[in-house]
């Protein structure tokens, strides 16, 4: 490409990626040069706005700087080119040469460190495996024959899930071919756009040579060519051609695309009679207007982009903010009185059976989150028999007090996923909310827990207006409540008006006669509540 020239490297390293600088100084413009450029699909970004000269002599402005990239990283900032007249170098007499400022965007490398991939299984044969009763006594024995007596160590028990899933539900990596086939890959369609844009060529007098392999006495004939008769004809028939190619494109084109769209068709139809809607709603986002995944991303205060390990550092140094007692906060005194004074409501704890640990297991969402370090949910749910053997095991020391370890350690896990907050602009750690994924026999045991205890605290919160987290309360009666109020405070308020009507049936007023109805916002409510005080509230006395 270089024709008594010089040419420059400079390589720019960064922590994820290198940015390799090119200076070529090319003596005259060639038309071998700007064929280099569709050739390696570079895109010159200081060419997209009006022109602007780059240096000036004797009053004369041309434009002799380009700024050169590969179309991947051409976009539209990049394109906003242009020379900086207020920076003047090699300024000498009547000559003025100007730099180029321009905005690159380098994006990361795609090539990760070989990493182990977590395995993929039959979601839908897991999901219909839990309707056949030889699939889950298979799945049964399987894990019982991993795992040997269900007193086995709890920390074994994800990695034979895994080996369960894997033996009854494998799945290789990939997508259907069908839904990756593009119409315009057919070699028919490829082969009729080559020649139908070969013919379009020809009819415009564009030569099909390429630009270095034409003479000097070639390049002065051409235009002379073009007025030809002969040259005429030629580009006419061409013409014609290319008309005739096109049509026959369009309809081939149509024809693929028709054929494609009731392949799609016969996909959805076999999903609806097999029962999987997993796979009919794949096939119906693959149609749907594609929609950019974005990532949330975290920036800094001035709104700057972070590294992974910025984020990490903003991420953690803004939940130590929320969940953190204020500087000035006083510890209330807790209450030593016995709740339950009855022998109605006195507190009498039953230790959780094995049927209700398996049929708590057994009632596990076949969709439900877990880490990413576990199987899924349905093959949980389709050994709940022989876990819930392993769950009791592991338990039962405890509640006869042989040990004084209560659960297992892998219990207390807890992976953090933080989502974005819905309606709440992306870029604050402020905007994510932080969720748990705890091990699903763990959840299942906890609930039997939560549902042993919680009549007691409906007894305690019979008298009291609080409507979440209690069963036959929600939102709705809490709207209620409120709306109650205020019919009440209305009345009671219309009957204080003074008038004839009230005064001949001997009614009688109040001096004063009002109502009040105050609504408390609590912002970040959970996140700010001591967690002294919550721990010191579950120690007291019930």
């Amino acid at each position: 490409m270089m024709e008594n020239g010089k040419i420059d490297h400079i390589r720019i390293s960064f922590s994820a990626y290198d940015v390799d600088v090119i200076n070529v100084y090319q003596k005259a413009l060639s038309f071998r040069d700007i064929d280099a450029h569709y050739d390696h699909g570079l895109c010159v970004l200081n060419s997209w706005r009006s022109a602007q000269h780059t240096f000036t002599h004797l009053g004369k402005r041309t434009r002799i700087d380009y700024i050169c990239t590969r179309l991947m990283h051409a976009n539209g900032p990049s394109k906003l080119a242009s020379p900086h007249h207020a920076c003047t170098l090699t300024a000498w007499k009547d000559t003025r040469h100007f730099p180029v400022l321009a905005w690159i965007s380098c994006r990361k490398s795609h090539i990760k460190s070989a990493e182990a991939k977590q395995p993929i299984y039959d979601r839908h044969g897991m999901t219909l495996g839990l309707q056949d009763p030889k699939q889950v006594e298979a799945a049964n024995q399987k894990l019982t024959s991993i795992i040997g007596n269900p007193s086995a160590n709890y920390a074994d028990i994800p990695q034979a899930m895994h080996q369960v899933a894997a033996h009854l539900y494998p799945k290789t990596r990939g997508q259907c071919p069908a839904l990756k086939t593009a119409g315009w890959r057919d070699s028919g369609i490829q082969l009729s756009i080559r020649t139908m844009w070969q013919a379009y060529k020809t009819s415009k007098g564009i030569t099909t040579l390429p630009a270095w392999q034409i003479t000097r006495q070639q390049k002065l004939r051409l235009p002379w060519q073009a007025f030809l008769l002969r040259r005429l004809v030629l580009r006419w028939r061409a013409s014609a051609f290319y008309m005739t190619c096109r049509k026959q494109t369009q309809a081939h084109g149509r024809r693929i695309k028709r054929e494609r769209f009731m392949g799609y068709l016969k996909l959805i139809d076999d999903a609806e009679k097999a029962g999987n809607p997993h796979a009919m709603y794949k096939v119906i986002r693959s149609l749907a207007p594609k929609m950019p995944r974005v990532r949330p991303a975290i920036r800094g205060e001035h709104g700057e982009f972070l590294t992974d390990a910025g984020e990490v550092k903003a991420v953690k140094a803004h939940f130590q903010s929320v969940w953190k007692l204020p500087a000035e906060w006083e510890h209330p005194e807790l209450s030593e009185q016995v709740v339950a004074s009855t022998s109605e409501d006195a507190f009498s704890f039953q230790v959780p059976t094995l049927t209700e640990i398996i049929s708590k297991i057994d009632s596990i969402r076949t969709h439900k989150a877990l880490p990413d370090d576990m199987p899924p949910a349905g093959i949980w749910k389709m050994v709940a028999p022989t876990l819930g053997c392993v769950a009791y095991a592991a338990t039962c020391d405890y509640w006869n007090h042989i040990q004084s370890k209560a659960f297992p350690a892998q219990w207390s896990y807890t992976q953090v996923v933080l989502l974005p907050k819905p309606g709440k602009m992306h870029g604050q750690p402020s905007s994510l909310r932080p969720i748990g994924l705890q091990d699903p026999i763990a959840k299942s045991y906890v609930s039997i827990l939560a549902s042993k205890l919680q009549p007691y605290a409906k007894r305690y919160l019979r008298d009291i207006p609080q409507f979440a987290y209690l069963s036959h309360r929600d939102a709705i009666g809490a709207q209620y409540r409120a709306l109650r109020h205020c019919r009440l405070a209305r009345e009671h308020t219309q009957l204080q008006v003074t008038n004839v009507h009230h005064r001949r049936e001997h009614g009688q007023t109040r001096k004063f006669a009002a109502a009040l109805q105050i609504s408390i916002d609590l912002t970040q409510a959970f996140d700010c509540a001591p967690w002294q005080l919550l721990r010191e509230s579950l120690h007291r006395t019930v």
